[in-house]
């Protein structure tokens, strides 16, 4: 199967899997309680698109806007309905081990886009930074579910580390 033909296929499955599991095991009654998690995790996205427009740390192939699309208006609002709703209370051995299944998850999902060329990474950029990046993103989201404006008042900080080590001042747009 030629490399276009897999990454096309591969992101329509995934993105009907994900659709799927959000169908069956999400929490969809309780769908307003998450949304403003899942712009956060959008919108987070989006700000990276927008700001490291000219100096991109990772790019989708073969249609790096098509695929981010998708990805932000199907398969982060799926995850986060399946993630936010299971996650353990109260010990915090259970929600680490929560954390890392879906760091895992995620982290076979970007290796599967690296192994057909879906994904390449530039400027330094790695899949353990990814992987990294994940952890980072799993344990936001939560928090934002909790405590927003404390979400928001660290994802400044957290942000200008990212941009200002990974993206150079001149590049940001």
């Amino acid at each position: 199967m030629p490399i276009l033909t897999s990454q096309i296929v591969w992101n329509v499955m995934l993105s009907g899997i994900l659709s799927l599991a959000a169908w069956r095991w999400g929490d969809w009654r309780h769908w307003r309680r998450y949304h403003a998690t899942i712009l956060y995790v959008v919108v987070c996205d989006l700000l990276y698109n927008v700001l490291a427009y000219n100096h991109r740390l990772w790019v989708y192939q073969p249609n790096h806007i098509g695929i981010n699309l998708v990805a932000m208006f199907i398969n982060y609002p799926c995850t986060m309905l399946l993630y936010l709703p299971h996650y353990p209370n109260g010990h915090r051995r259970k929600q680490l081990l929560y954390i890392a299944f879906w760091v895992v998850i995620w982290s076979v999902i970007e290796a599967i886009y690296r192994a057909i060329d879906g994904i390449t990474y530039q400027n330094g950029w790695t899949f353990w930074y990814s992987v990294e990046f994940d952890v980072l993103m799993f344990i936001m989201s939560r928090l934002h579910l909790q405590r927003p404006l404390l979400t928001y008042i660290l994802s400044v900080p957290i942000t200008c580390v990212m941009l200002f080590t990974y993206v150079p001042l001149r590049s940001i747009r």
